[in-house]
């Protein structure tokens, strides 16, 4: 494991490798931005499987390397701390995950690579090279390598490359595995569990085979792949340590398989487990035979991403699918009848949406009964037909993506990242996005509710007051860049 405190007396290090060793690779989760040298995340919810699934898939097949995984913003790891952590453990090799957000953490990351250890090679992985390859050539001062989609193979033969002093493809294309369950499970001894509000995380599946209009997952998933129901109990149970816990699911699209979810929820019945469980999922993936057995097997909250209030827009716009605001109601009503607690997601300001519409999803959110409501502005992610319209538009290119990444356009991402809301005034959508959160959270029932969760959950309590006071000063959420 890497922490912060490697450099601390009595930890042990891997010194420079000899005959027979193996050869220290370090796989990074870089912040969205440093400031003052101190990592800067919106997010600390669960541990990055992606990259726990590398390090298993690597030790799995191969004895020559050691993998270590840093989670730079949960271990408050700073850029003087990442050089000492670098220099004490000497990776020859030392991947990068970044979404498009983290860009500016990710190259700071490499550069620090570059200053503490010239010779270590660095790749790129995640979703925005995924959907932006060429970033890795325009940045070649801080990346060497970049791989795009899912990288377990690719990874382990660019290892064996270097290894053996054969430099890999500068990009090459990750191959999706066909069979999940041939997958080793995602080493969760390489990060702390106590530094995440959600320790315990899985997945079904991989891929979404929806394109809504503001989602990059296929630039990095080629296609959907479940696993079987066995293999997700098994991991589940090792999660749990015994029959009760929480796990969290982190598919896109929990309930795309219909029967191999009822299969998994009948065998967690027949096992007698009792897990507490969530996930997230769509509207139209949910009927009521489907929700009464998963609130039997222990989902107790489900998330939709309903994004409007507004058919058309859902539809036309979003590309969200052709189902009605009723539909939308009675998926809700089916899962809070079971006693479910039920999240969703909405998105204002999107093109051609009038104001009147706007009233549609703001009514949609004070009539549905929600237990949590995130709302957000239109973001155009390369990978997502949203940023083509962007594009078009002149809003967004690949200039603006460097100058991003260089922080020539500020640090951090809120009001420096490009939206995309043309037509609206983006002042009075923010006015909007203020009075949704607090007519929806500063309300006393609201607390009660947060509080009857958060009993069992000592670090979730803490998590929300800290966005209720957010919310009180600044009218928004402090864990996602709406702005």
């Amino acid at each position: 494991m890497v922490r912060a405190e490697t450099d601390r007396p009595g930890v042990r290090t891997n010194p420079s490798p000899g005959a027979g060793e193996r050869r220290s690779v370090l796989l990074v989760n870089p912040p969205a931005w440093f400031s003052g040298g101190a990592p800067r995340v919106f997010e600390r919810e669960s541990p990055p499987l992606g990259l726990l699934y590398l390090a298993a898939y690597v030790h799995a097949h191969s004895d020559r390397f050691a993998v270590r995984v840093l989670d730079v913003g949960p271990e408050g790891t700073s850029l003087e701390a990442l050089g000492r952590c670098l220099a004490s453990t000497k990776p020859f090799v030392v991947g990068v995950s970044a979404m498009t957000i983290q860009l500016q953490g990710a190259r700071d990351v490499a550069m620090k690579v570059r200053e503490t250890l010239p010779k270590a090679r660095i790749f790129l992985g995640g979703a925005h090279v995924s959907a932006d390859p060429g970033f890795v050539e325009r940045h070649a001062e801080a990346f060497d390598h970049g791989i795009t989609g899912e990288a377990e193979t690719v990874l382990l033969d660019s290892l064996v490359r270097l290894a053996s002093g054969t430099p890999p493809p500068r990009i090459q294309q990750g191959q999706a595995p066909v069979d999940l369950d041939a997958l080793p499970v995602p080493d969760r001894s390489l990060v702390r569990q106590a530094r995440y509000l959600q320790p315990a995380s899985l997945v079904l599946s991989r891929g979404c085979p929806y394109h809504c209009y503001f989602c990059a997952s296929p630039a990095a998933f080629a296609r959907v792949r479940h696993r079987s129901s066995g293999s997700v109990l098994s991991e589940m149970e090792a999660l749990l340590g015994g029959p009760r816990g929480r796990v969290a699911f982190a598919d896109d699209t929990f309930t795309l398989n219909r029967p191999l979810v009822l299969d998994l929820c009948s065998e967690i019945h027949r096992r007698s487990l009792r897990p507490r469980w969530s996930c997230v999922t769509r509207i139209d993936r949910v009927d009521e035979e489907l929700v009464r057995q998963m609130r039997r097997a222990g989902c107790d909250t489900i998330g939709f991403g309903i994004e409007s209030g507004n058919e058309r827009v859902r539809r036309d716009v979003i590309r969200k699918g052709d189902y009605t605001n009723e539909d939308v109601y009675r998926a809700v009503a089916l899962c809070q009848a079971q006693g479910m607690r039920v999240n969703a997601f909405f998105l204002i300001g999107n093109p051609t949406e009038t104001d009147e519409e706007l009233d549609e999803t703001e009514a949609m959110i004070s009539r549905l009964g929600l237990n949590g409501v995130a709302v957000s502005l239109p973001i155009p992610f390369p990978g997502s037909a949203l940023y083509a319209m962007a594009e078009r538009d002149g809003v967004i290119d690949t200039d603006t993506l460097d100058r991003f990444a260089r922080k020539e356009l500020g640090w951090g991402v809120t009001g420096v990242y490009p939206l995309y809301t043309p037509g609206h005034d983006r002042e009075a959508l923010l006015r909007r996005m203020k009075r949704i959160f607090r007519r929806f959270y500063l309300r006393p029932t609201r607390f009660l509710d947060f509080l009857r969760r958060d009993l069992d959950q000592p670090r979730l309590l803490v998590e929300d007051i800290r966005s209720t006071l957010y919310l009180l000063r600044r009218g928004g959420s402090r864990k996602r860049p709406f702005v």
